[in-house]
């Protein structure tokens, strides 16, 4: 927020539509989902007169979402951080050539700390022994994130780059279109797309948190459909509205509301997104045996690890585990 006071005009990212391979090198898997509108902002300068009154970009707002697994009862909060910015805007035509680096980011919601009894009593144990646990944004699990070209290929380095039209790689189902009225008469005044290969989770400097870390993101990916797989490119066109003045103390509450309802619970304030689902509008549905599994090593892991396996809390970690597994039988994923 250190350029707040320069940002003048904005594009506000109306319909944020994702799409990534669930089975990688399968084009028949991709899924097609829609995080909460209005959630990504592009904050730009006056335009410059002497530079065909391009408008420098001074900010650009980051996807958040909070997903809640049925197989779990639980909820895992998901942060695409931008972490720089730049580039430019035209407004007439509306024409966007910008830059962004980011960092994605898992951790546990705080409601799900507090109300999960499998998840408070880890996080529990992990304190105790003054072990890393993803239980805030602060100490969320982290992973690199590199752009991608043309052909969403790799290319290694940490800068994605924001193009006007769509992502040409794969179809957009009708469902994932903008460019018509909706039922609020709104429709989408541009569109541009992005892509990022997901890398690898940064360590947290301790061994067995890098461990736990590594099991949350599978059981993410399972019930997520590989949305943050290594090696797999998530892709998202964004339809945006027409540009519009922007109010300092607007932006600024916009931006602290998100922040404070993604931490506090998991609620997107302007409303929930869509699904995850295949481009003929069938459901994308978790293996919640393949979850299960998960959770089977991960109590396997406690009762085998030596730093683990003398503390009291144990029993009743394990024995929560039991009644989860035994009792699996939800799949239901809910993005909100």
């Amino acid at each position: 927020m250190d350029n707040i006071d320069n940002i003048k005009r904005m594009w506000r990212a109306q319909w944020p539509e994702f799409s990534w391979l669930t089975v990688t090198g399968d084009s028949t898997s991709r899924c097609y989902q829609m995080f909460a509108p209005d959630i990504s902002r592009v904050g730009y300068g006056d335009p410059d007169p002497a530079n065909n009154n391009r408008c420098p970009v001074y900010s650009i707002m980051c996807p958040q979402q909070g997903i809640w697994i049925q197989a779990i009862e639980g909820t895992l909060n998901v942060e695409v951080t931008v972490t720089s910015s730049g580039g430019w805007v035209i407004e007439d035509p509306m024409t966007i050539d910008a830059q962004i680096t980011i960092q994605p980011k898992i951790w546990f919601s705080p409601d799900t700390i507090q109300n999960n009894t499998l998840v408070m009593l880890l996080w529990q144990l992990f304190k105790g022994l003054r072990i890393p646990f993803p239980s805030s944004k602060a100490n969320a699990i982290k992973l690199n994130g590199y752009g991608v070209d043309q052909q969403d290929q790799p290319v290694k380095s940490g800068v994605l780059n924001i193009q006007n039209g769509l992502d040409p790689n794969y179809p957009v189902p009708p469902y994932a279109l903008h460019k018509e009225p909706d039922i609020y008469n709104q429709k989408a005044a541009v569109w541009v797309y992005l892509a990022v290969e997901i890398g690898e989770v940064i360590s947290s400097g301790n061994e067995i948190a890098d461990w736990f870390n590594a099991l949350v993101m599978d059981i993410f990916n399972l019930a997520s459909g590989n949305l943050l797989q290594y090696q797999n490119v998530l892709s998202w066109n964004v339809w945006a509205l027409a540009p519009e003045e922007v109010y300092t103390s607007e932006w600024q509450s916009h931006a602290d509301y998100w922040r404070f309802s993604l931490d506090v619970n998991h609620r997107s304030p302007e409303g929930n997104g869509r699904n995850p689902q295949y481009f003929n509008g069938t459901p994308f549905n978790p293996l919640v045996a393949a979850i299960s599994n998960k959770l089977q090593e991960l109590k396997d892991k406690l009762g085998s690890e030596g730093l683990f396996s003398d503390q009291p809390i144990i029993k009743q970690i394990e024995d929560e585990l039991d009644s989860i597994i035994s009792n699996n039988s939800g799949g239901e994923v809910i993005f909100q």
